[in-house]
């Protein structure tokens, strides 16, 4: 059926476009491999400007969860889900609390697929519940309240395009760490993130090693992070790149010529 509908309809669409729009330069290798012949141009969702003016303060966050007084704050925002890093988390996080008992890892995000319990089983089981907040959905003043208090955001991630969750969180100031399928390298090129291996083990040891880090060299990495953000996402420059390209677009129409690769 996939072959069917590449031949029939995709791969037309594809060829025929006067442009194709990938998010990332994974996408855009993606892309690639499908063998066809279009132009492909990279830019990136943008992100609002009041994500860049958000202040670092724990007084938001400490008033909606008060458990999390006098903690370090490390920060997952994301669907509750395997894929997105929930399998291996509750394992680093035991090791982690051995090290750093008043760090909290407080999870926020929608639940999936009903995973939401077997987190809390495996939390449970790890005897780890107590060092744990589970949100739920978090918006708007919230999430942004979690955003300004964090030390730290991770994403353990199996496979990600684009994480608007951790570019969210870099526009806020806090430094990330995430696994290599976020394809966030340009983070940790920038000294605003750590990648490290997906398994528990690597996992724990570098949120170990980051928690123990004085708390100003953590406030650099988010500093850093924030820099990175600003100039890779902001709505400015993002717009500026799709004007350019829809520009492109309408001449090349207009002369009867393709646009040229803007990737």
């Amino acid at each position: 059926q996939k072959r069917a509908y590449r031949k029939l309809v995709s791969d037309r669409i594809l060829t025929n476009a006067a442009a194709v729009h990938a998010l990332t330069p994974a996408e855009a290798d993606a892309l690639t491999a499908l063998g066809l012949k279009m132009n492909t141009v990279i830019i990136p969702n943008g992100v609002p400007d009041e994500c860049f003016e958000l202040g670092r303060s724990r007084s938001g966050a400490e008033a909606l969860y008060p458990q999390l007084v006098g903690r370090r704050i490390v920060l997952y925002l994301a669907r509750l889900w395997s894929e997105k890093g929930l399998d291996i988390l509750p394992e680093a996080w035991a090791k982690v609390v051995k090290d750093h008992p008043l760090a909290t890892l407080v999870v926020a995000g929608p639940d999936y697929k009903y995973y939401r319990k077997t987190f809390e089983k495996d939390l449970e089981r790890l005897s780890i519940a107590q060092s744990c907040l589970i949100t739920g959905p978090v918006y708007g003043d919230a999430k942004a309240a979690l955003l300004g208090a964090a030390d730290l955001f991770v994403l353990p991630s199996r496979s990600e395009s684009l994480s608007m969750a951790m570019i969210e969180a870099s526009a806020a100031g806090v430094p990330c760490l995430f696994t290599p399928g976020c394809t966030a390298q340009e983070l940790s090129k920038a000294g605003g993130g750590w990648q490290v291996e997906r398994n528990a083990d690597c996992l724990a040891d570098k949120l170990i090693e980051l928690l123990a880090m004085p708390p100003e060299d953590l406030v650099r990495g988010g500093q850093l992070a924030r820099e990175w953000a600003q100039r890779r996402f902001n709505l400015q420059a993002v717009g500026e790149q799709l004007w350019s390209v829809y520009e492109e677009v309408s001449r090349s129409r207009s002369n009867g010529r393709p646009i040229a690769n803007a990737s």
